[in-house]
């Protein structure tokens, strides 16, 4: 029985090939992780947030509260009812976000961001609805059911990207009120009741386009907007997951 029992046992070599073989698995599939986090970096799917919760959701802050003092005092002046509400979709969270004759943003630090690595901004978000006759590159019509802002603090440089009911995909301006500002309309066209469009830009690629050079430092802020004060009407929109990715 003795001789049976080691006739069965691994040969040492084989034991230690096993063993080894191991040890690779276990580091690759840590480097995969790694490579993923490297390829990946999410910015916001709401999980922090629960099912209904109303108002600024977790991790943002009303606009007035980023801004400094005088600015500050400004933006008070500009109705904002922040009627935002996390919701259930399918199996994710998303942000539920309405505007009647108001105008709201949130704003969220970022950090760890490479735009080196991680150059693709995406997101998907739907408008159920549009303000009546908005057109964003209009002083007096300047609304827009959602804008997704990314924003340089240093170098006082925000891309916003909006979704415009006339304006055309790729067009860029700078904000008729607020010239720091430069928008990029990303969906255009009437509102899409219960359609997710899903949008991707390249940070590197519009920040060249608008300002003649690629950004020297990775951006500090992100902000989400919806507004209709300027057309004194509604709109209605939704955000879902948004994340920096590689090419």
């Amino acid at each position: 029985m003795k001789g049976i029992y080691r006739a069965a046992r691994f040969p040492r070599g084989c034991r230690y090939s096993a063993i080894c073989l191991f040890v690779v698995a276990g580091i690759a599939s840590l480097l995969l992780v790694q490579w993923v986090h490297a390829q990946l970096l999410t910015i916001e799917d709401w999980a922090s947030n629960p099912v209904n919760a109303k108002g600024v959701p977790t991790g943002w802050r009303k606009l007035p509260d980023a801004l400094p003092f005088l600015e500050r005092q400004a933006m008070r002046l500009i109705p904002a009812n922040y009627d935002f509400e996390v919701v259930a979709n399918t199996s994710a969270k998303v942000l539920h976000l309405k505007s009647a004759d108001d105008h709201s943003i949130i704003v969220k630090d970022l950090s760890g961001l490479n735009l080196a690595r991680t150059p693709l901004l995406e997101w998907k978000w739907r408008a159920d609805v549009l303000p009546h006759d908005a057109n964003l590159s209009r002083n007096d019509t300047s609304d827009s059911a959602a804008e997704i802002h990314i924003v340089w603090r240093a170098s006082k440089r925000t891309i916003g990207y909006a979704w415009d009911e006339t304006l055309p995909v790729d067009y860029y301006f700078a904000n008729p009120r607020r010239p720091e500002v430069h928008f990029v309309i990303v969906t255009s066209g009437k509102a899409r009741p219960g359609e997710w469009v899903p949008v991707t830009r390249d940070i590197l690629s519009d920040h060249r386009k608008i300002y003649g050079t690629e950004p020297s430092e990775p951006p500090d802020q992100i902000a989400i907007s919806v507004d209709s004060n300027q057309t004194r009407s509604k709109a209605e929109s939704f955000i879902g997951t948004i994340a920096f990715r590689a090419r």
